[in-house]
Formats: C-alpha cells, sequence, structure tokens
C-alpha cells in the first residue's frame, strides 16, 4: 500500500459522511417496512381484508398476511432494485459516482413523498418501485473507496454499513412512537425516509465526483483538480493520480481482453437476490416477534 500524501481532511471527513449517508435509506426502508404492515391504521386503510383476518385468528395472526397485494407492496421494492441493479453499473460510468449519489436521493425522496401521500395501493407501489430504483442506484460504497485515503480505506467504506444498521434502528424506533398514532401514523414512519434522502440530495450537490470517475469519463483535469480537493490544497497528488490513471488504463484492457460483460451484468443481481434473502427476515420480524410475544411461537 501507497503512502500517498494527504490524510483525513475535512473534505474526506465531509465527503465520506455524505456518502456514507446512503446507507440511511438502505436501512430505513428495511426496518420501517416490516413496522408499518402491522399497524392497524395502514392495514384498515389498504388491507382491510387482512386487518380482519388478524382480529379474527383464533390461534395467532401471523399467517393472515398471506395477502398477495401485501406482498406486492413489500416485494416491489426488491424487484425495483433487481431490474435496476442490471443497468446500475452502465449508468454509473455514464453519470459518475456523484451523479449516481444525487440520482437515487431524487427518487429515494419522490418515493417516499409518494408512499407519504397514498389513497390507494397503486401509490404505495409506486412509490415503493422508486425506493427501489433510488437504492440500486446508489454508488457510495464505490464513492467511499475511491475517495478515502489508502490508509483508513476499510475504515471509510464500512461506514456505509454503520449507517445502514443506524437507519434500520432509527426506524423501528419510529414505528414504536407511531404505532399508536390512530389513522395516519403509518405516514409518519413512511415519509421519515424522505429525510435522510434529502440529506443525501443536499449533500451529493456539493461534493465532487471521483478522481477514478472524471478520469473513466475523459476529464483528467477535473479529476486532478478533485484530488486535489479531497486531499488538501497542501498536499502532493501527483504520485496518486498517476497510479489512478495507471490503474484505470490497465482495467480496461484487462476488461477488453476477458469479455467478461455477460457475467458482470450478472452479479448485481445475483447480490440483490442474497440482499433480498437477508432483508425478508428484518422485514417480517416485528410481525414474527409481536406474535411470539402474544400467542408464542407462530404456527400455520
Amino acid at each position: 500500500m501507497h503512502d500517498y500524501s494527504g490524510g483525513v481532511t475535512v473534505p474526506v471527513a465531509f465527503i465520506c459522511l455524505i456518502a456514507a449517508s446512503c446507507g440511511l435509506i438502505l436501512g430505513d426502508d428495511v426496518g420501517v417496512t416490516g413496522g408499518v404492515t402491522q399497524m392497524e391504521s395502514f392495514l384498515k386503510k389498504f388491507f382491510p381484508e387482512v386487518l380482519r383476518g388478524v382480529r379474527s385468528a383464533k390461534r395467532d395472526a401471523y399467517c393472515k398476511y398471506d395477502n398477495q397485494v401485501l406482498n406486492a407492496f413489500t416485494s416491489s421494492f426488491y424487484i425495483a432494485s433487481t431490474v435496476s441493479s442490471l443497468m446500475a453499473s452502465r449508468v454509473t460510468r455514464k453519470v459518475g459516482r456523484q451523479g449516481i449519489m444525487l440520482i437515487g436521493g431524487v427518487l429515494f425522496f419522490v418515493g417516499a413523498i409518494i408512499n407519504v401521500a397514498a389513497v390507494h395501493v397503486s401509490m404505495l407501489i409506486i412509490g415503493r418501485i422508486l425506493l427501489g430504483f433510488g437504492v440500486t442506484t446508489q454508488a457510495a460504497p464505490l464513492y467511499l473507496a475511491e475517495t478515502s485515503p489508502a490508509r483508513w480505506r476499510g475504515a471509510f467504506t464500512s461506514a456505509y454499513h454503520v449507517f445502514l444498521c443506524a437507519g434500520t434502528v432509527a426506524a423501528n424506533v419510529v414505528n414504536y412512537f407511531t404505532n399508536n398514532i390512530t389513522d395516519w401514523g403509518w405516514r409518519v414512519s413512511l415519509g421519515a425516509a424522505a429525510v435522510p434522502a434529502l440529506i443525501i440530495v443536499v449533500g451529493a450537490l456539493l461534493v465532487p465526483d471521483t478522481p477514478s470517475s472524471l478520469v473513466l469519463r475523459g476529464k483528467p483535469e477535473e479529476a486532478r483538480a478533485s484530488l486535489q480537493r479531497i486531499r488538501g490544497p497542501d498536499a502532493d497528488v501527483e504520485s496518486e493520480f498517476k497510479d489512478i490513471v495507471f490503474g484505470l488504463h490497465d482495467r480496461l484492457l484487462c476488461r477488453l481482453a476477458c469479455a467478461h460483460d455477460r457475467l458482470r451484468r450478472r452479479l448485481p443481481a445475483g447480490d440483490q437476490r442474497s440482499a433480498a434473502r437477508g432483508n425478508a427476515s428484518r422485514v417480517c420480524a416485528p410481525l414474527v416477534l409481536e406474535e411470539v410475544h402474544h400467542q408464542g411461537y407462530p404456527g400455520c
């Protein structure tokens, strides 16, 4: 590992804080969905048949959530994430890391607003689809890896997952307090996602694109200026900048030689499928825990 000039400067800390905040929106959605789907006010407005089944359940209410439209509300987010992952890398190369964070933040913000204003289940599903596109187009881990100092790269890239967990915890806390709000508590829970999304949109407008992204798009002078801004005005960035250029050149040659386009397009989708399996337990956790608390282990 080269010990390049420049350490953890204020611009580096701010840039990485904004990029890591992208984990909040994914964590928020994972945490909020399970809580909202067991709120009586939410079920009463959009899924009254599920609510009637829950209230009339003789043994447990967990299996009464077997409703296709309710499942569509939950899974539409992950379906949109999987579909958008097929084009995310191509779009990221075209518009840059900073641009894709801005697009993702806007999509997530719009999706959250649609969910807050929903009067029909179709609006909920449209909002969830926009949320899914907003999450997958985030290039936050890549942005963190390309802007953080080499010595601190592991710590900075792991901040994304720290924020993801923080977002999940925050969403569950919000659900706890809004669960007892009659009629409109679910709107507060779903609308809370707009807060981190707005932070990301504003932050993305203030941070530069990564030097690697700018070099890939044929803007070497802007890339050098971006690296200088990140590392500090007194840092000598020539050595690191040359390594970035040569590294990208070698990567492009390897890509042309190996011709793994088909494999690369499949990998993000596989990652989304793995993430969906992991998130399923977190989404359903509020329902399962509530049923365990009241009735014991749920069974059909």
